[in-house]
């Protein structure tokens, strides 16, 4: 512990939170329905636009399992959208920023989704590991401040269980 705050003392430690740009020339981003922020412009958003539900994509890094929340996020922007479903706005902010102004926000371990209501931003909630469309559209039904009449997609199938022989030898459930 000493030495950590001596070399700290001395700047040799490097800090390990970073600024967030936002890289405008990915092949994802360009086409990509949600609106990638950074954690201050998020915080300006949802004070100034009381009008539109946000459902935030908080990335933590270096996890990278975020690819496949950002495919569900813009898949269900892509629903909403073809459906004529406007006051919901889909976005992605790096939570392992420096620019992050809410602690509850920063997070660097996993993906984490959070749900802002229009008319009570205080009431925001984590959406929890939806990771299916089906599960994401019945979270706009469910909450959004303006209903939502387009119809669900199909609800997937259960995950099936195990089947006991392709269990390895000498397991049990």
């Amino acid at each position: 512990l000493s030495a950590f705050w001596s070399d700290q003392l001395r700047g040799r430690n490097t800090p390990t939170l970073v600024d967030s740009p936002v890289e405008k020339n990915s092949s994802f981003v360009k086409r990509s329905l949600l609106k990638y922020l950074m954690g201050t412009e998020l915080f300006d958003a949802l004070r100034k636009d009381k009008s539109k539900d946000y459902i935030v994509n908080f990335v933590g890094h270096p996890c990278l399992h975020c690819d496949a929340i950002d495919d569900l996020f813009n898949e269900t922007a892509g629903w909403a959208k073809s459906n004529g479903v406007r006051d919901v706005v889909f976005a992605r902010v790096n939570a392992s920023c420096n620019d992050i102004p809410n602690s509850v926000w920063r997070n660097e371990t996993f993906p984490y989704g959070w749900f802002f209501p229009a008319k009570n931003r205080s009431a925001a909630f984590p959406i929890g590991k939806r990771r299916q469309l089906y599960w994401m559209v019945q979270l706009l039904v469910d909450n959004c401040t303006t209903p939502v009449t387009a119809p669900m997609p199909p609800k997937p199938s259960k995950t099936p269980g195990p089947i006991r022989t392709s269990l390895p030898p000498g397991s049990e459930l």
